[in-house]
C-alpha cells in the first residue's frame, strides 16, 4: 500500500505534469526561434502549448480520482489531505506553465503579450479550481445519497465500470453535465458550421477522457486500499 499510492501519484500526476512542463519549454523555444528557424511550420506554434494544456488537465483530473476514492473508501484525514492537494494543484499546475514562460520569454515577448500569457494561465487555474470544487460537491452529494439508500462499503461493487459505485456515478453526472452545458452553449451560439461543430466534438472527447481518467485512477486507489485492509487483517 505504501508503495502503490506513490506509484499512482508518479504515473498519473508527476509524469504528465513533467511532460506538460517539457512541452511548455519546447513551445517557448519555438516562439523564441520563430524568426530564425524558418523551417518551423505554423502548427508547431500551437500544438505544443495545447499538449501542455491538456496534460495539465489530465494531471488535475487524476487527482480528482485519488481524492474522491479516499472520500468514499479511505481515512478522512487522507481524504482531506488529497483534496487539499488537488485544490493546491489546480493553481500550481497552470501557474508553473507561466513561470517557465516568464523565465524564457521575458526578453522575447512584449510586456502586453506576457500579461496576456499570464492572464490566460491564471484563468486556466481559476477554471481548474472551480472544477475541483464542483466535483468535490458532486462526490459528497453522491456519497450522502448512497448513504441514505443504506449502501455500505461492502455493498458497493469493486468492478471499475459499475455505476453502482458512487465514484463512477459522480463522475458520470459531472462529465455529463459538462457535455450538456457545452451542447446548450453551442446551440445558443447559432454557429453550425464545421468550424463551430469541431470545438463541440473536442469538448465531448475531452469529457469522455476526463470520465475514464477519474474512474480508472479511483479504481486503482480503491484496489490499493482493499489490499491494504486485507493485509492488516491477516
Amino acid at each position: 500500500m505504501k508503495r502503490v499510492i506513490p506509484k499512482i501519484l508518479l504515473f498519473f500526476c508527476l509524469i504528465p505534469w513533467g511532460a506538460a512542463l517539457f512541452f511548455t519549454i519546447v513551445d517557448c523555444i519555438f516562439n523564441i526561434m520563430f524568426l530564425e528557424w524558418l523551417w518551423i511550420p505554423d502548427w508547431c506554434m500551437v500544438i505544443f502549448d495545447m499538449l501542455s494544456y491538456y496534460l495539465v488537465e489530465l494531471t488535475a483530473f487524476a487527482l480528482f480520482g485519488i481524492f474522491s476514492a479516499y472520500i468514499c473508501f479511505g481515512k478522512p484525514w487522507k481524504a482531506v489531505l488529497f483534496t487539499a492537494l488537488a485544490l493546491a494543484g489546480s493553481w500550481l499546475f497552470p501557474l508553473s506553465r507561466y513561470f517557465i514562460g516568464h523565465m524564457l520569454l521575458t526578453g522575447t515577448m512584449y510586456d502586453t503579450a506576457m500579461f496576456v500569457y499570464f492572464t490566460d494561465n491564471l484563468m486556466f487555474a481559476q477554471t481548474l479550481f472551480l472544477h475541483v470544487l464542483l466535483f468535490l460537491i458532486a462526490v459528497l452529494l453522491t456519497k450522502m445519497f448512497f448513504a441514505l439508500l443504506g449502501k455500505t462499503k461492502g455493498d458497493i461493487p469493486e468492478k471499475w465500470y459499475s455505476l453502482r459505485n458512487p465514484l463512477n456515478f459522480a463522475a458520470l453526472i459531472y462529465c455529463s453535465a459538462a457535455i450538456i452545458l457545452a451542447t446548450v452553449l453551442f446551440g445558443l451560439s447559432g454557429d453550425f458550421s464545421f468550424e463551430g461543430i469541431l470545438p463541440l466534438l473536442v469538448e465531448y472527447l475531452i469529457n469522455i477522457i476526463r470520465f475514464f481518467v477519474i474512474v480508472f485512477t479511483a479504481f486503482r486507489v480503491r484496489t490499493a486500499l482493499s489490499v491494504s485492509k486485507e493485509s492488516a487483517v491477516q
